[in-house]
């Protein structure tokens, strides 16, 4: 190797060694710095959860809804009212001067002033409750608390006691008489039987002559040889009475044909028919035989009125009437002696057979009932029953403790709620109430009355046209905004034009039918002026604050306290923390891990929300979180022992404050 060769070759392994050098140095920087960021980690230092917490304290909380718009070049609104219903009193007239706060109208509100007074019932019963849960036990309630439990546990020994001998005999002696009920009902049954077929016997000796002689009466030529009796009977008087006549000749013979029918099978039934035939065979034959007697005496019946009508007829027509006729009438009489006995027999025989029947199931039903009875008394109590006679003798254990511990806080706090609720409801249908006068919004001249008295309005309907020299403000807000907003509510105006002037002012009028432009929805508000500033011209810009709703004395929370899940609002409850005079603990341990506490919101304002239900005052619920660990870490980054070239450090933080415009509430 040359020399010149030789010097390349050391050259090119002290570069070599160079850039080895480099990177043993970045690696070696890289590994301190690793052993310092994850030391702790290395030492399993723990991390530690710290809290920002809040009090649940009595406040005020205002809501308010803003928009803007121009002063309008118009000072006249439309009178509407806020509810429906019929007008009960119109007292206003076109050109009729008002001042504001004057009545103009009233509407029916019968059934709000009812609802009003179930609600101030069931307040006034709610705190009936609260001073009842507040007073201690008083010793006949304990007494009562205490024999109740004493007959539970008598209930369980008795239960668990053998049968004793005299219920064992009752319950045998039961089911003896039941046995015995049914061999009645079987005897009395048979008998009914055995009646039945000797009734039948002699029914069966009356009802052939009874046929035969229908027969012959009405299909026989004994009056007049040329033609059936039926048939002269119909020519005495179809001269005067045709269509009676026909009409009866017709019923008589159907009468006649449907009994002759009937008998005919009956009877051939009957034949063959004896005491031994089968019981079913039997009772079918009686009540076809009551059947047929019925038949028969219908026949009759339509037989006799038929033969009386032609002799009435023949007697007002002075017509000779034959010895035959009167013939006819007493084999009717005859007739109609012999076969009402047999169907009032018949018939009592059939209630009677139906009767034992019924007895016969009934018994067989008794029976069973009582063997079930009898057997479950030897079987002794099932094993459900001893369980739920052990459950009474808890639950009376329980409610005699309760008795003697007095009411629990948590249910004092409840029905406290309650009431709260129940306040709220009151309040609620009161000031509804109020919304079914109206009143004038401003002074002015009535320039238009558009109902009158009984008719029915809605918040569409215009009743009135009030003009006024007060300016008037037009806005315009989105739908969302919209339904917060009721006339009479305060409102703050600001103009662009006039930045130092700020006045007061209250909704006048709203628009209840909206204005679409690209799809977004709009309503127009009117405001009118408290106050009148000749420096404000008509369509200038203006901006206006609506305050929708203003809660006193009602608890309150920061807005960043409030979670909600499906729908459902709630909290991070803490237990046992403790709390400074402003309400509000940031870095906090706890020793405890938060519990969530469901809860029903009211009113929101920009950073503290209203708390309806669920809390009292006094609890303290989470805010936010913050990670100790993850805090020294980023303290370290801010401020490192050394820095790797080209990694920044520092970084920053920041933390909400109840009422503060910060807090964020997570939905």
């Amino acid at each position: 190797m040359s020399g010149m060769d030789s010097i390349k070759s050391n050259s090119i392994t002290q570069k070599g060694f160079g850039k080895l050098s480099i990177i043993f140095f970045i690696f070696l920087l890289l590994g301190v710095g690793g052993i310092y960021f994850f030391t702790p980690f290395f030492k399993g230092e723990k991390k530690e959860t710290r809290y920002v917490l809040a009090e649940v304290k009595k406040g005020m909380i205002t809501s308010s809804v803003s928009g803007s718009g121009q002063v309008s070049s118009s000072n006249q609104i439309d009178v509407k009212p806020k509810v429906s219903g019929d007008l009960v009193a119109l007292q206003i007239q076109k050109g009729q001067q008002v001042a504001q706060g004057d009545i103009l109208a009233r509407i029916n509100n019968s059934d709000v002033k009812k609802s009003l007074r179930d609600a101030e019932l069931q307040l006034k019963s709610a705190l009936v409750s609260l001073e009842k849960l507040k007073k201690p036990a008083d010793e006949y309630a304990l007494l009562q608390a205490r024999n109740a439990l004493v007959q539970a546990q008598r209930e369980y020994e008795d239960l668990q006691k053998p049968p004793d001998s005299l219920v064992l005999l009752q319950a045998e002696n039961s089911l003896i008489q039941s046995g015995e009920a049914k061999k009645n009902a079987e005897n009395n049954l048979k008998k009914a039987y055995e009646d039945g077929f000797n009734l039948m016997s002699s029914v069966f000796l009356d009802l052939p002559g009874i046929i035969s002689g229908l027969n012959d009466m009405l299909f026989d030529n004994t009056i007049d040889r040329s033609q059936w009796n039926i048939g002269w009977y119909a020519n005495q008087a179809s001269k005067w009475e045709e269509t009676k006549v026909l009409s009866q000749k017709v019923e008589v013979t159907k009468r006649y044909e449907d009994a002759r029918k009937k008998y005919d099978i009956v009877f051939e039934k009957y034949r063959l028919a004896s005491r031994s035939s089968d019981i079913t065979t039997q009772e079918s034959l009686i009540l076809e035989t009551y059947d047929v007697v019925l038949l028969i005496s219908d026949a009759v019946k339509a037989a006799n009125n038929y033969i009386d009508f032609i002799q009435d007829v023949m007697q007002q027509h002075e017509l000779t009437i034959p010895a035959q006729v009167s013939t006819h009438q007493g084999l009717l009489d005859t007739y109609t002696s012999k076969i009402n006995p047999h169907a009032s027999n018949l018939f009592s025989i059939k209630h009677t057979i139906q009767t034992q029947k019924d007895a016969l199931v009934s018994s067989d039903r008794s029976i069973a009932e009582k063997a079930e009875s009898l057997e479950k008394i030897k079987r002794g109590p099932e094993k459900i029953t001893l369980e739920n006679a052990q459950d009474r003798i808890l639950e009376r254990q329980e409610a005699l403790v309760k008795l003697q511990k007095g009411t629990e806080k948590l249910d004092i706090q409840s029905q406290e709620l309650a009431i709260k609720q129940k306040q709220h409801a009151v309040l609620d249908l009161q000031e509804k109430l109020k919304e079914y006068a109206l009143t004038a919004p401003f002074d002015g001249v009535i320039s238009n009355v558009a109902v009158k008295k009984t008719d029915s309005v809605s918040p569409q309907t215009i009743l009135a046209t009030l003009m006024t020299k007060t300016r008037i403000a037009e806005i315009t807000l989105n739908e969302v905004d919209q339904v917060k907003v009721q006339q009479g509510q305060k409102a703050m105006l600001t103009f662009d034009a006039l930045p130092v002037l700020s006045i007061s002012g209250k909704v006048v009028e709203i628009d209840t039918v909206g204005t679409v432009s690209q799809g977004v929805v709009s309503y127009t508000i009117k405001i009118g002026f408290d106050t009148d500033d000749q420096r404000i011209k008509s369509g200038m810009s203006v901006s206006a604050s609506i305050i929708t709703d203003v809660r006193t004395d009602v608890f309150i929370l920061p807005g960043s306290a409030i979670k909600s899940q499906r729908e459902q609002y709630y909290v991070e409850l803490v237990q046992d923390a403790p709390v400074n005079s402003i309400g509000v603990l940031e870095g906090v341990t706890l020793e405890k891990e938060p519990v969530r506490r469901t809860i029903e919101v009211g009113i929101a304002s920009e950073d503290a929300q209203e708390i309806r239900s669920g809390l009292v005052e006094g609890d303290v619920v989470v805010v936010s979180k913050i990670n100790s660990a993850a805090q020294s870490q980023i303290r370290s980054t801010q401020q490192p022992a050394f820095r790797v070239p080209g990694v920044p450090g520092g970084g920053g933080g920041g933390r909400g404050n109840f009422g503060g415009g910060n807090n964020q509430q997570q939905r």
